[in-house]
């Protein structure tokens, strides 16, 4: 059962016109008795009474059946929220025209209450619904009208406060006809246009503030994880240099001063790319330069093959272009190129392959990067790219990365307004596929 304080906008529209309804019961009665005991205008008591308890009934009808429908969830279209919204105006209407009948017709100064209801049905309906529920009004007024007018039903006259009998005045009830669906569809219009906009800045501002909190719940992890891998680097390092102060071992000495040399450099690696990132997010700007993605690529593996030669891995090049150059930030492009290819290399098997294929398709530039190591969680492929986010399956394999390589990588790839995707299978290998924009190059 969904808590009863989360309504969606028809169900809170909804129990909001079910409020109005009882105000409207206790309205009919006092305004009967205000008409007839103290302006003494002689109205038809009976029915009147009879129409506010059958519109008390409407509304426990529209009151239970509303909260079914929010509570339970029903399977029939019928019960769901808007319908009731729908059934509780029509209903109105058809009590309204009613009560008009006894009390004056369209003489009756209430007949403005028709416009009420439009407005309401354009604020909580579709515009579509809304010109529906404005028509039909305009049916029920205009039926009344016209059946009074040739005296098909009788016209109860407020005797004492209209007696001009406009009722069977041709040249009013043409006139004020006219005004009246004119302006009723106009009022409908406009409603419906500031109802609509309304809508799209609340949608606007809602989801706003929902990126706003994700964003906050982001920024807080950030921090507990810079924090984390900070206060770890710095620790690992104080202990293996208290060994180095206390050890009388020379050995040991070395072996903690060696462990706490690597943890040092760890660290200013991570703080190098965490200035990157800031770098990157503050100038939003780079240098650009022709230069040859090709010889990039070459540069790269070549710096990358002592470690792929290490494991056993193969570096495969597969060069479909025709010596090509690219417009861009060459230190940049090939930081990425090196992330990119160093983590296939680091989450290969042994003795496997890596392969970079560089092509070009209707002149844009195409870099895959290919390997078939552990792969990537499907549910996580759209997390990697996020600052100092890690694959779950990876932790094992390199537990002192920062996770914030591919991050990094997408933001030089975006500042070269270029894309980077990825397709990956678990325990089979993944693609990376780098694509620069035809207008980056020559």
């Amino acid at each position: 059962m969904r808590s009863k304080t989360k309504y969606t906008s028809i169900e809170e529209g909804g129990l909001w016109l079910i409020r109005l309804r009882w105000l409207a019961v206790i309205g009919i009665l006092l305004a009967t008795v205000f008409a007839y005991g103290i302006l003494k205008i002689p109205v038809q008591i009976i029915p009147l009474t009879i129409l506010a308890f059958v519109l008390l009934v409407l509304n426990l009808v529209s009151f239970h059946t509303l909260k079914y429908s929010i509570n339970e969830k029903p399977a029939l279209k019928v019960f769901m929220p808007e319908n009731n919204v729908k059934f509780q105006i029509v209903t109105d209407l058809i009590v309204l025209t009613c009560l008009l009948h006894y009390s004056g017709g369209v003489e009756n100064p209430f007949v403005i209450y028709y416009v009420f209801h439009m407005i309401i049905a354009s604020i909580l309906l579709s515009p579509g619904s809304s010109y529906v529920i404005a028509t039909i009004a305009l049916m029920f007024i205009g039926t009344l009208t016209f059946l009074e007018y040739f005296e098909i039903i009788p016209h109860y006259a407020l005797q004492g406060f209209n007696d001009h009998n406009f009722y069977q005045n041709e040249v009013f009830l043409i006139g004020t006809g006219f005004i009246y669906v004119t302006t009723s569809y106009l009022i409908v219009y406009m409603t419906v246009s500031i109802s609509t906009n309304l809508k799209l800045h609340i949608k606007a501002y809602t989801d706003a503030a929902s990126a706003l909190e994700e964003k906050d719940k982001i920024k807080n992890e950030y921090v507990l994880r810079l924090t984390h891998d900070i206060k770890s680097h710095v620790a690992a390092i104080q202990n293996s240099l208290d060994v180095v102060l206390l050890s009388e071992n020379e050995k040991d000495k070395r072996h903690f001063a060696i462990k706490a040399h690597r943890r040092a450099q760890k660290l200013t690696s991570f703080v190098r790319e965490l200035l990157k990132l800031t770098r990157l997010r503050l100038i939003h700007k780079i240098d650009m330069n022709d230069f040859s993605i090709e010889e990039s690529v070459g540069k790269v593996i070549q710096e990358l093959q002592p470690v792929a030669s290490f494991k056993g891995i193969r570096i495969n090049l597969i060069n479909s272009l025709s010596d090509k150059k690219l417009m861009g930030n060459q230190i940049s492009i090939e930081e990425a190129l090196n992330n990119l290819i160093s983590n296939a290399i680091k989450y290969s098997p042994e003795e496997s392959s890596v392969t970079v294929k560089i092509s070009n398709k209707k002149n844009s530039c195409i870099l895959e990067i290919i390997d078939n190591g552990v792969g990537i969680p499907a549910h996580e492929q759209k997390l990697i790219f996020n600052e100092f986010y890690r694959a779950s399956n990876v932790e094992n394999i390199e537990k002192d990365s920062s996770g914030s390589g591919l991050s990094l990588v997408k933001q030089i790839i975006e500042m070269h307004k270029g894309t980077i995707t990825v397709d990956s299978r678990l325990n089979k290998g993944s693609r990376f596929t780098v694509i620069l924009p035809v207008h980056k190059c020559k």
